[in-house]
């Protein structure tokens, strides 16, 4: 069926099956979440949770910790002129960077917490910190998994967490509250890093000795890509993050806590959508190892089919059946974080239109100019939606936020058109 699309690449076993993992994780993730939302909404207020979405947003720059080289093991891995032996020196090198960052960052990130919170809800705060600490960590373990393309495996493993920190949860939450979800964040993201750690050192046992296996050229080449995807690192998260935490701190937790709401509405929808597309990133980066241009060509231009037809399918039912999901979700007295919805909804369109073909700049030599727009385009977005906040209000920052994005899909166009602008022969598909 799928092949009379154009699209038979996708019926290869190992990629459906790690499109179908990365699915399967991003529903049980985002339906948990929704029902653990609702359900906690009933117990604390609205400026409450605006405070958990706050921490929530401001700890998870512990995505930093890894310093970009998460996609860069990825990568890597995935490389085939690389032997074993020496990959198993890079997993030691990099997991033993990690650790040591993750550790900066947290020190870093309470003392932001200190200086702006002011001692707000500190219990809380430690406790997400303490969690996204051991999730960072783990999630970084399954960087590797996934060099190995074994995402199937490691979206099973992000599957078994997110169920135990549900059914925790659900014990907890009563009694308990936000305090409740975060001592269950904590256990599961600690048995995360425990099950995805084992699993590594199953497979690599990095010692001292296979670290001088990581020749100068190869090291250089490794950190060099991964200044390029810290960066892009802190920029995504920087865009994805900086709405809730400037909330919090200049307007109210309750606006926060709309935002939020909104955003976690949105989520499942993208999830689904860069769980369908994200495989491919580890079958591009060997086909550029390979030197193969007609496979890149193929692949991406399949993958280019495949993603505009789901983004629209799953965004345009999303569009149509908010209103009934926000009823249903939180009662109609929530009706009021709609136009936030459809706000965002624009906004998040335009940039997962750039998905696909940007997991193919990133994987060739040709990712620093992506970096660099990237980069400046953020700057821009952000200064005009604070400007928008300060003399207007949250709407219209989301409003100006979204405009800023269309422009930049303009300019991505034209600076990048040569790499989704694909003339194969008709032949080699």
């Amino acid at each position: 069926m799928l092949s009379r699309f154009g699209l038979g690449w996708v019926t290869t076993t190992s990629l459906r099956l790690n499109m179908v993992g990365s699915a399967l994780f991003w529903m049980v993730n985002s339906l948990t979440s929704l029902i653990l939302i609702r359900m906690i909404l009933s117990y604390v207020s609205l400026g409450d949770y605006g405070y958990w979405a706050a921490f929530w947003a401001l700890t998870s720059y512990f995505t930093l910790s890894d310093l970009g080289l998460g996609p860069t093991i990825t990568r890597y891995i995935a490389d085939t002129k690389i032997d074993k032996e020496r990959k198993r020196g890079l997993v030691g090198v990099i997991l033993g960077i990690e650790f040591i960052s993750a550790v900066v960052l947290s020190g870093i990130l309470m003392v932001f917490y200190l200086y702006f919170y002011q001692h707000k809800l500190m219990m809380l705060f430690v406790l997400i910190l303490t969690a996204q600490f051991f999730t960072q960590l783990g999630m970084n373990f399954l960087a590797i998994i996934n060099g190995l393309q074994k995402i199937f495996l490691a979206n099973l493993i992000l599957i078994f967490k997110t169920l135990v920190y549900f059914f925790i949860t659900l014990m907890l939450i009563k009694k308990w509250h936000l305090i409740g979800m975060a001592v269950s964040f904590a256990i599961s993201g600690s048995l995360l890093f425990l099950i995805s750690g084992f699993l590594v050192w199953w497979y690599f046992k990095p010692s001292w000795r296979s670290l001088a296996k990581v020749e100068r050229d190869l090291g250089s080449r490794v950190f060099k890509f991964s200044r390029s995807m810290f960066i892009l690192k802190i920029v995504g998260q920087t865009r994805n993050q900086f709405d809730r935490i400037i909330l919090s701190i200049v307007s109210s937790p309750e606006l926060t806590a709309i935002v939020d709401l909104a955003k976690k509405l949105i989520n499942p929808v993208r999830g689904v959508y860069i769980s369908l597309i994200s495989p491919v990133f580890p079958v591009f980066s060997q086909l550029h190892s390979q030197g193969d241009e007609v496979g890149l060509k193929k692949v991406l231009k399949k993958t280019i089919l495949l993603a505009v037809a789901v983004l629209f399918l799953l965004f345009g039912v999303l569009v149509a059946a908010v209103p009934w999901v926000v009823k249903l979700w939180l009662g109609k007295s929530f009706l009021k974080i709609l136009p936030a919805v459809y706000i965002l909804v624009v906004s998040e369109m335009i940039n997962l239109l750039m998905y696909p073909v940007n997991l193919k700049i990133i994987a060739s030599d040709k990712h620093e100019v992506l970096v660099k727009f990237v980069t400046a385009v953020t700057i821009v977005q952000l200064t005009a939606s604070l400007t928008a906040l300060y003399y207007w209000n949250y709407l219209v920052m989301l409003s100006v936020f979204a405009g800023v994005e269309f422009a930049k899909f303009i300019i991505w166009l034209f600076l990048f058109k040569d790499q989704f602008l694909i003339k194969t022969d008709k032949n080699s598909l």
